[in-house]
């Protein structure tokens, strides 16, 4: 199998030994840059990538970046009293 490099970049900001934070969007496009990135690996034939597990993977890291994005709104919504 040969190894698969995904070219990324994720700004951290230092919390406490440890302990980073990453801006929500930053996160969300990362997830959904890498199931892209499989899912076109897998499609081209460049790696031997089984393009069934790899949709499935794919589709999760899709639905976790919708659940965060869902979490940031509504966390959103709570800091400025707004009633959603």
């Amino acid at each position: 199998m040969s190894p698969l490099s995904v070219p990324f970049s994720l700004n951290l900001v230092p919390l406490a030994p440890g302990e980073f934070a990453a801006r929500a969007t930053d996160l969300t496009g990362l997830l959904r840059h890498l199931a892209d990135y499989w899912v076109h690996a897998a499609g081209d034939g460049t790696t031997d990538l089984d393009p069934g597990t790899v949709e499935a993977l794919a589709g999760a890291l899709g639905d976790l970046a919708d659940q965060v994005d869902v979490a940031c709104i509504d966390a959103a919504g709570t800091e400025t009293g707004d009633d959603r």
